[in-house]
């Protein structure tokens, strides 16, 4: 395998592993509970994971959500978050 081969490669792996992460999950649940902090918190590590993968598929999505969280429209933030789900799950039916 030649190196471009080896680096698209080790970038879908760790796409992969975002997609499969816990990330998703701990988001909604801090949303829910209200901890707005650790809402951010996770915004901030997912937008980093997927600006070392060069993925824009979430960011928008990211940026509307960390907006809901602070002007305090957490069914709204909850919605985002469903729609990014859906696409999160038809990206990992592609690997």
């Amino acid at each position: 395998m030649d190196n471009e081969s080896v680096n698209i490669s080790e970038e879908n792996d760790k796409l992969q592993r975002f997609l499969e992460g816990s990330d998703f999950m701990r988001l909604g649940h801090a949303i829910e509970t209200g901890n707005q902090q650790a809402a951010i918190m996770i915004i901030n590590g997912m937008q980093r994971q997927l600006e070392d993968v060069e993925c824009d598929a979430f960011a928008s999505n990211l940026i509307n959500i960390r907006q809901c969280i602070i002007n305090g429209a957490k069914i709204d933030a909850l919605d985002i978050l469903s729609v990014m789900t859906v696409r999160r799950i038809q990206m990992q039916k592609n690997f």
